[in-house]
């Protein structure tokens, strides 16, 4: 039934209590979309098109565009607070920031409570941006003296659709799919939503794990929006399978150590307001299962480091939820239930804000009075910005979205902490313009969770990774100290390299993604260039393998313009190119050398589809179109026997399940294709599915023998998912040796941290190059079951092995996981421009 929470119980169709003249041309969401809510779903531009009703129509509501999806659908939130405030809002936004530290001066007056909801940031969990809709109305509408009482002491803001592009997909599929009559069979066609869903975005990413990278545009656009407002509480809106009751908090452990007290207690408060209503209307739900605080790139997890108490509201739905459907224990669950839920939890939150704000206000005061003092084990962390510029930059880019305060050291000295490449306490050199960043400054519990060493892990068994030290996820040298280090905000100037057009050729570092980038900008305007397979010297300089050589006797067919390119591409992408005058050198082979080899731009073809993982796919194509800027052909799985493979020089298998796609037939194909020169790259369980296949020499690692005594059988049931967790890697750190010779290594030094997610890895290679191997089974940070470590140690990270004349290349884990692990994207661009050139 329709349930509307007693505080708002008082009749508001007089217009005689608490309402504004102009809220009341505010149209219901029913009478502006011409259908009830829960009758059917709302694409997201009349979702757009009613906030903008609303706030036209109301005083109480101000609608802001913050960004654009790469689907061109805006971004949108819809500002909420009495009339009077809103004339006086960016006073109090200021005034807000103060507290926190974020603007000059000292706060004045009693601050305002600030409560951020934010809806459907998973597309097909679709009753989300529906009870915003509702939501929004409720507050707009004028009603009660109780939500007047709300608005003239809270600002809250309305996020409606925080991923419209995957919303749009999930809609406009079901829309296609459901006739006059809802089937509630869930077995329906409507109940199953085909690959790949719209959970994820454009790119296929879930969207609620990037808070803490920015890898997405949706991401980037939202961190500033919030940044703009650092709200108290932050609601994040989702839903889950068809048979769970309602979900709110307390949130399970582990609780991530920074996490104060004094947010738990305010979590707990708006969850037993919650409760009230649910009990009241004999709904279920559940807390303090499931859905834990550890990992930072949450919806809940990343406000919650930002001072916010942030929160996840799971309601029963998702993609198979439809407008009606029966779950597993006979009960009908219906859009109008889904939305009806969410809407009661966003409007207790509100009011349990509201009703407690002094207590919420002070604890963010003294959430932010502690941080500015500094917070976590260390007082500083020192990055070296020399020697991978890239990743650095890199790395500065995503402290500057943050909003996390760095400096530059200013000078040379030497310093006790926790040394990140020894992965251990001992003494590092600091050097001048290295990156400094302080523990004491506003954003102090963010940068401790995203930069600390080593993780704490409360419980074992949580929701995702464990660990993402940020300098080892860039492979960056750096320490963890309490030593004092001298720095300044000011930039220490790098130096400046021209391009000269009377060269006879240009040299590029090959240190990190930034450089692929300049050289996919390079083939893309059919520049020949080559690559040294081993290290030279010219002019005193020492240039590592994978350095890339241009020269002007490759390219006398583009006549005059090599240079004009080769500075556009150098310009575009911030790097710097070194400009020769001699194809001689001082130390090594000179460039003429047959260790100076041709790179051909390769056509690169990755499979995507059903059976394959659209989070892997996605990985690939986003690393491709924004990180490296290089054309692919996406070909579904269903189509790929039609392919003309000669057509191709390498493929890509992103991890997912091919025994029903790959048959041997198919894959005879594929090994007579290699064998003329082609290059197969395999990722995760792709890489494992040709252990067995014909011509391939890669082996699975196999499990260690059970306990030949009991064997488990006297284990306690109760027991089963911590004994399961025993034998598992929950996303921790490893230390990696490589083998930096070969090219698919170039780039890297002797040592390399990985994160590993799981225990299914292989051996080493028999025949071929191990090219990078863990060789021990105790994680450098994160959690790994004491039962693993004979999986994890000495297996096989990237391998390569020769076919014919042509190349097969091995990642046992993801490279570029989630786009945010910088450190291995260029073990990738080698494994598809270098290897085998």
């Amino acid at each position: 039934m329709y349930f509307r929470p007693a505080l708002l119980a008082i009749a508001i169709a007089t217009g005689s209590i608490g309402f504004d003249t102009q809220a009341q041309n505010v149209m219901s969401p029913a009478e502006f979309l011409g259908y009830e809510l829960g009758e059917r779903f709302t694409r997201h531009h009349a979702i757009v098109d009613y906030f903008e009703h609303v706030s036209d129509s109301s005083p109480r509501v101000d609608i802001r565009h913050y960004g654009m999806t790469n689907e061109g659908r805006p971004l949108v939130t819809a500002v909420v607070s009495s009339a009077e405030n809103l004339q006086n809002l960016e006073a109090i936004r200021s005034n807000h920031l103060r507290v926190a530290g974020m603007e000059d001066g000292a706060p004045t007056g009693n601050a305002m409570a600030v409560v951020w909801l934010s809806y459907g940031v998973h597309g097909n969990e679709s009753s989300s941006s529906e009870a915003a809709m509702k939501t929004l109305y409720e507050l707009a509408s004028g009603g009660s003296e109780e939500v007047s009482g709300w608005l003239e002491n809270t600002v809250i803001i309305v996020d409606p659709c925080l991923n419209p592009d995957g919303r749009d997909r999930y809609v406009n599929w079901f829309n296609g799919q459901v006739g006059r009559f809802p089937n509630d069979e869930k077995f329906s066609r409507e109940h199953s939503e085909p690959w790949p869903g719209g959970r994820t975005n454009h790119y296929y990413f879930d969207l609620n794990r990037d808070w803490a990278w920015g890898t997405q545009k949706e991401t980037v656009a939202r961190i500033q929006a919030y940044n703009e407002w650092m709200p108290h509480i932050h609601v994040d809106f989702h839903e889950q399978g068809i048979n769970d009751p309602y979900y709110f908090a307390p949130a399970a452990e582990p609780y991530h150590d920074l996490i104060t007290e004094g947010q738990k207690k305010i979590e707990q408060i708006v969850g037993d307001n919650n409760a009230q209503y649910f009990d009241a209307n004999d709904w279920l739900y559940f807390r303090r299962e499931r859905f834990d605080l550890l990992y930072p790139g949450y919806g809940d997890t990343w406000p919650t480091f930002n001072g916010a108490i942030g929160m996840t509201y799971e309601q029963a739905g998702g993609g198979r939820g439809g407008v009606r459907v029966m779950n597993d224990e006979d009960q009908l669950l219906t859009l109008t239930d889904r939305i009806n839920h969410h809407h009661t939890a966003g409007l207790s939150t509100v009011e349990a804000a509201f009703k407690n704000r002094d207590l919420i206000v002070q604890e963010f005061a003294t959430y932010y009075s502690t941080a500015s003092e500094g917070v976590g084990p260390w007082s500083s962390y020192v990055i070296r910005r020399t020697g991978n510029e890239d990743n650095a930059d890199a790395l500065r880019a995503l402290l500057e979205l943050q909003g996390i305060d760095y400096e530059f050291a200013t000078s040379v000295r030497e310093v006790d902490g926790f040394v990140y490449r020894s992965g251990g306490s001992g003494e590092y050199r600091v050097e001048v313009g290295d990156l400094v960043v302080h523990s004491a400054q506003p954003k102090s519990r963010l940068l401790t969770a995203l930069l600390e060493p080593v993780t704490a892990v409360s419980d074992s068994v949580t929701y995702d990774i464990t660990a993402w030290s940020l300098p080892y996820a860039y492979d960056l040298a750096g320490v963890a100290t309490n030593d004092r280090v001298e720095s300044t905000s000011g930039s220490p100037e790098m130096p400046v390299q021209s391009v000269e057009e009377d060269a006879y050729g240009y040299l590029l570092s090959w240190n990190g993604i930034a450089d692929a980038r300049v050289l996919s900008n390079l083939l893309a305007n059919d520049v020949r260039v080559r690559t040294a397979k081993e290290a030279f010297q010219i002019d005193g300089t020492m240039y590592d393998r994978g350095t890339v050589v241009v020269t002007s006797a490759d390219n006398a067919h583009l006549g005059g313009s090599l240079n004009q390119i080769v500075r556009a591409a150098a310009e575009i992408n911030s790097q710097p190119v070194v400009s020769i005058l001699s194809g001689s050198v001082d130390a090594g082979k000179d460039l003429g050398s047959g260790s100076v080899v041709y790179l051909k731009a390769p056509s690169v073809m990755i499979i995507a589809g059903s059976s394959i993982s659209s989070y892997a796919t996605g990985e690939l194509w986003n690393y491709f179109d924004n990180q490296v800027g290089y054309p692919v052909t996406l070909v579904d799985s269903d189509d790929i026997e039609s392919v003309n493979l000669g057509d191709f020089d390498v493929i890509i298998l992103p991890s997912g399940s091919y025994s029903g796609i790959l048959h041997d037939e198919y894959m005879s194909q594929v090994t007579a294709w290699i064998r003329r020169g082609g290059k197969l790259i395999a990722l995760e369980s792709a890489a494992r599915f040709l252990d067995g296949v014909s011509g391939f020499r890669v082996k699975r690692k196999s499990p260690a023998d059970p306990d030949s005594t009991t064997g488990g059988r006297l284990d306690r049931y109760e027991d089963r998912f911590r004994d399961r967790v025993s034998e598992n890697v929950t996303g921790a750190l490893f230390r990696v040796r490589v083998d930096s010779s070969h090219p698919l290594a170039f780039g890297y030094e002797d040592s390399y941290v990985t994160l590993k997610r799981s225990t299914n890895t292989l051996e080493y290679l028999t025949r071929g190059w191990n090219v990078a191997v863990v060789e021990e089974d105790r994680p450098v940070s994160g959690f790994m079951g004491h039962k693993a470590g004979e999986r994890v140690r000495e297996s096989l990270l990237w391998g390569h092995e020769t076919l014919g004349s042509g190349d097969v290349v091995y990642f046992a884990d993801s490279p570029i996981y989630r786009g945010f692990w910088h450190s291995g994207m260029l073990a990738l661009a080698n494994a598809v421009f270098l290897v085998g050139q």
